[in-house]
């Protein structure tokens, strides 16, 4: 069995994966837009403490995040059916320099939502044949290894802080994350 690696400079860093995410593609010619489809995803990992999830998508055509769409949020299921279709409008021609960022999230009421993972695919070109749609299964990997910031820019701009906060209302326990950037103080 393969381990998919992450490669950061000149060193080989195990990725670790958060399930599978299913999506098709084509190009829409009359409209010059991609459409992409979300179908599904496999194999969550759980975020909440009942053991289940309640996973989102989030998607954007990179290098610009001006157009950001967002799949309905599904509760307590590990392994969502999404089908929803969005379409950025982009010129086939450029097609070659964009990139999709898929980002899966579990959707949570009380705190900030928490990451599960993302995709990035940047062979877009290559990897449909656009005139038909192509489905595609890949990795969901874990957030910080596949954001186009290598592991070390990750740690030197900012450090997680796990904060544990006990509610009585509905007598549950909440796990905050907060960011922290260099330049803020240590107490």
């Amino acid at each position: 069995l393969l381990e998919p690696y992450h490669l950061c400079h000149d060193c080989r860093i195990p990725v670790e994966t958060c399930g599978k995410l299913s999506f098709s593609l084509r190009y829409d010619y009359e409209e010059q837009a991609l459409v992409v489809r979300i179908l599904k995803a496999l194999d969550l990992p759980a975020k909440d403490f009942t053991g289940t999830s309640d996973p989102y998508v989030k998607i954007y055509l990179l290098p610009e995040r001006k157009k950001k769409f967002q799949t309905r949020v599904h509760r307590k299921n590990l392994n969502p059916m999404f089908d929803e279709t969005f379409s950025f409008p982009v010129v086939y021609d450029e097609l070659c320099n964009r990139k999709l960022h898929f980002s899966v999230y579990d959707f949570d009421r009380f705190t900030s939502h928490d990451m599960i993972g993302e995709v990035v695919v940047d062979n877009l070109f290559e990897l449909s044949d656009l005139s038909r749609e192509a489905v595609v299964w890949k990795d969901i990997h874990a957030a910080t290894t596949v954001s186009g910031r290598s592991h070390q820019d990750t740690a030197k701009s900012s450090h997680m802080w796990k904060t544990l906060l006990y509610k009585k209302h509905c007598n549950r326990k909440f796990v905050l994350f907060r960011e922290r950037s260099d330049q803020e103080a240590l107490y």
